[in-house]
């Protein structure tokens, strides 16, 4: 009587096993959902040179959307400047674009003011609607050296999350 039972609860636990594996198998395949692409932007930094986001493709990139005159958005960018020069010898590049009305007109000093080392891009409400539109800012796009967009970040980070993102893309 004995070796029926065993076989009744090796049976049954190897069904559970199958069962588990199989789901398993199933959510993992799901989180490797395709990533979608970074849109195809071209915009003039302050100097009235055009940029363009796939000029930083083989880069991991920082797209942050910011205004000059948003309290949350200056916060931010002494962090940005940081991860900027902790990864720029490892592959990583932040790019700032302006929601400012006038961006034209302020940016330039702003730029200086703060002392930022990374392209401050021209924007508009257009452009944020390319990256499938947001409410807020900051609002912030990391996205893959091959021009995926990996993760949306919604206001101020710490600067921990954002780097441990980084750092697992480089």
């Amino acid at each position: 009587m004995r070796p029926t039972i065993t076989k009744k609860i090796t049976g049954s636990a190897l069904a559970i096993l199958v069962l588990i594996l199989s789901g398993l198998v199933l959510s993992c395949s799901a989180d490797k959902q395709e990533l979608p692409p970074a849109p195809e932007v071209v915009l003039k930094d302050v100097a009235g040179k055009q940029v363009e986001l796939k000029d930083f493709r083989n880069k991991v990139v920082i797209v942050n959307f910011f205004a000059t005159w948003c309290g949350p958005c200056r916060m931010e960018i002494p962090q940005l400047i940081n991860l900027q020069g902790k990864f720029k010898d490892k592959g990583f590049q932040v790019i700032g674009i302006s929601l400012d009305p006038n961006p034209a007109a302020v940016l330039e000093p702003f730029a200086k003011n703060m002392k930022i080392p990374y392209p401050l891009l021209l924007g508009n409400q257009d452009t944020a609607l390319t990256f499938g539109g947001f409410r807020g800012i900051p609002t912030t796009f990391l996205i893959t050296r091959d021009g995926k967009i990996f993760k949306k970040y919604t206001g101020v980070q710490p600067e921990t999350v954002l780097e441990k993102d980084i750092a697992g893309l480089l």
